[in-house]
């Protein structure tokens, strides 16, 4: 369903599928909880003429609980090494 102009002023269910794809040029945008202005503002806003995808999630394994979920973004690193099946980037020396 589309919304038209309505979806500059509100986080919708479509704009809100785009934040949860799993192409990370589409998934990291649209953080507004309800209102899109923060992302209009920041240039964050994302709504392509398609559907939005079906197939929708991270790839990453996130913590169970509301709280490590809630943390995860400020220790991440450490959330990732916890998960033997994420790989970590190899940084190399140019």
């Amino acid at each position: 369903m589309r919304f038209g102009v309505l979806n500059y002023l509100f986080n919708t269910p479509g704009l809100h599928r785009w934040h949860h794809s799993r192409d990370q040029r589409e998934g990291n945008k649209n953080y507004g909880e309800n209102l899109m202005i923060w992302d209009l503002i920041f240039r964050t806003y994302f709504d392509a003429a398609r559907r939005p995808p079906v197939d929708i999630g991270i790839a990453e394994s996130m913590p169970h609980r509301w709280f490590g979920q809630l943390a995860a973004p400020f220790v991440w690193r450490r959330v990732q090494s916890r998960d033997s099946t994420i790989p970590t980037p190899v940084v190399t020396d140019s």
